[in-house]
């Protein structure tokens, strides 16, 4: 009877590791308990790809391993993290401990390199010992919470017992129960914002590492593949992401770990709740999010830095489009140094992948609505000369947004002209304030970074855009138009302000841009225009010519006032933020001009950003915004 129950057991392992459905995903067999570890991502049998790919010289996925191996080997000299909080945050620390845990799990799979496995285990059960993961700011209990489930089952089968029951203690405790904590969870738990994603991929990767019974994980998975919808449907209906790049990274980064985690395990299960189509259609927003320059698109609360996003690896290999990591390619040309956890899931998710047969996007543009419609154009994927252009519409009430609405950034070649700040420092603001309520009168849009006094757009007798309003786009180009432009309807968030206010942008004929302002003033008072650009361009204003000369180092480009021909009074602004415990902004310029509004009438504003150059080029630039693309 014993050897009879032997081979079923062996049958039923052994069918558990050939299952596989048409994608060669794992599929879990009708039984109550869950597979045998590694389960998270990619099996044991998945393990040579990556071994025979990093064994290439000079080949990328060779450089991503030396770049993952000698961050390894920096860490065997560091002390553990303690769990000290910046502010009302321990996440800089979980973040920390998520990257060293899944690094250094990574290198003992495929090295075998006892100091790595050793080195994982130090800081997991250094994790396992802090009294809480800080629960009152549940993202940083999420991201401990994978990053120490992705170590215990990457590692599994070299633990001791002991190390395995205080891990499972710690996930069950200081993970798993406080998010099913209201005073926790109602942050998270059906919001529209990252933090959904985050915390329930990161809470269900953990229960899927830990738990060994399908029934067990099933409550935590049931929760997360009926919430997660909420926040995937912020992706609609065309793939733009309303937090913008940064958060893209981050709340996408952590989705495609959840999902992928599931596919491995369940193939299509999940399809229909976690892949609709819009979200399958966010790479090519993220994609556009660089411009030409090389930097993203800041808007909001985005870091201005750039670097390879793991995501995209999955989603180019979901899509079978290489093409997504045209940009990506280029990271991986130049020196890695993107600290990022997920590093290693470029090996799991697209080791097979030669950059070098990677061809350019076909599109040059991408126009999306939803809650932040954008308009994101180029003149070339790989000109050394290219011109592209951002432009947004949307609302103030999205999480991490600021009054940019109308906002525009343009880059010559590598060199960008008009910039956002992006974001200001959280900790220090939360210390003098709220920059969390979003209402029109709150501390949020006195700081300097996050109004539209100092936003590529516009502001009326120096009002600040209301909150309530929301600017969509109302037409565009196709896509790779000779005339690229877009339009918007901005009158919403200058409600009572002035009567209308019509907003396009364009590139014309490749060779320099276009800012076209339609304004209808209010019939019982005059009112003065600000139009406004951030740059790090020197500027020198030339008066007579309606004109501003901006210089940085050899690159030079002009902002020209074309309409109206008088009564624009050219200006610069200062940059210095009012507050000690705000950026100092230094090295950058509020350039542009006033114009007075007589009271009841229609002024038309005509703005060209002409590259050194490029004059020759210039065209009348007088039509109508309803005539654009006719």
């Amino acid at each position: 009877m014993r050897n009879i129950y032997i081979s079923i057991l062996f049958f039923a392992v052994f069918a558990l590791l050939s299952c596989k459905n048409s994608d060669d995903d794992v599929v879990i067999p009708p039984t109550t308990m869950m597979p045998n570890h590694p389960r998270i991502l990619w099996g044991t049998d998945e393990e040579q790809a990556i071994k025979t790919a990093i064994a290439v010289p000079n080949s990328w996925q060779k450089k991503v391993h030396d770049f993952i191996s000698a961050e390894c080997d920096k860490f065997m000299n560091l002390p553990p993290k303690e769990r000290v909080l910046t502010g009302v945050r321990l996440l800089e620390v979980s973040r920390e401990m998520k990257r060293r845990i899944i690094y250094l799990s990574y290198m003992y799979r495929v090295t075998n390199d006892q100091k790595y496995r050793d080195r994982a285990v130090l800081e997991m059960n250094a994790a396992c010992n802090f009294s809480d993961w800080n629960p009152t700011h549940f993202l940083d209990v999420a991201e401990m919470s994978l990053g120490i489930g992705i170590g215990y089952d990457w590692l599994y089968n070299t633990l001791p017992d002991s190390t395995r029951t205080k891990i499972v203690s710690a996930i069950r405790t200081k993970g798993i129960d406080p998010s099913y904590n209201s005073s926790y969870n109602s942050v998270f738990l059906n919001s529209t914002s990252n933090w959904n994603l985050v915390c329930h991929s990161g809470i269900m990767t953990a229960a899927v590492a830990t738990l060994e019974k399908e029934s067990d994980c099933q409550k935590v998975i049931s929760r997360a593949t009926t919430y997660m919808p909420t926040a995937l449907a912020a992706y609609g209906p065309d793939g733009t992401y309303p937090e913008g790049y940064g958060y893209w990274i981050y709340g996408t980064s952590f989705a495609v770990v959840g999902i992928a985690t599931l596919q491995h395990l369940y193939g299509k299960k999940y399809d229909t709740q976690l892949l609709p189509t819009y979200f399958m259609k966010t790479p090519y927003y993220f994609e556009n999010m660089i411009g030409s320059s090389g930097g993203c698109y800041s808007f909001g609360d985005t870091p201005l830095s750039t670097t390879v996003s793991p995501p995209m690896f999955w989603f180019a290999k979901k899509l079978n489009d290489p093409s997504l990591l045209w940009i990506e390619k280029n990271y991986l040309n130049t020196t890695i140094s993107n600290l990022d956890a997920f590093m290693p899931m470029l090996l799991i998710w697209a080791s097979n992948y030669d950059t070098n047969s990677i061809s350019e996007p076909v599109k040059k543009s991408f126009f999306g609505t939803g809650e932040a419609p954008i308009a994101l154009l180029r003149t070339s994927w790989n000109n050394i000369d290219a011109i592209s252009m951002a432009f947004k519409g949307g609302t103030m009430t999205t999480s991490h947004s600021h009054m940019d609405v109308g906002s525009f950034l343009f880059d010559v070649g590598t060199t960008r002209w008009a910039m956002d700040y992006g974001a200001d420092d959280y900790t220090k603001l939360e210390a003098n304030g709220n920059p969390w309520d979003m209402s029109q009168s709150s501390f949020r849009w006195t700081v300097f970074r996050y109004n539209n006094l100092v936003h590529n757009t516009l502001a009326f007798d120096a009002a600040k855009q209301i909150v309530s309003g929301k600017a969509t786009i109302t037409k565009n180009s196709d896509q790779n138009s000779n005339f690229m432009y877009a339009v918007a309807d901005l009158s919403p968030v200058y409600n009572g302000q002035v009567v209308s206010a019509q907003r396009g942008v364009a590139i014309v004929n490749g060779k320099y841009g276009l800012i076209r302002d339609e304004i209808v003033n209010l019939p019982s008072k005059s009112t003065i225009l600000g139009w406004n650009m951030l740059t790090k361009g020197v500027p020198a204003i030339q008066q007579s010519s309606q004109s501003i000369l901006l210089t940085q180092g050899t690159q030079k480009l002009t902002l020209k006032v074309v309409s109206p021909a008088i009564g624009v009074t050219m200006k610069t602004w200062s940059t210095v933020a009012p507050n000690s415990y705000e950026a100092s902004n230094a090295g950058t310029y509020m350039v542009g001009f006033e114009i007075t509004l007589p009271a009841g009438t229609t002024t038309n504003v005509s703005v060209q950003l002409i590259p050194a150059g490029n004059e020759s080029f210039i065209g009348a630039d007088d039509k109508i915004l309803s005539n654009w693309g006719q």
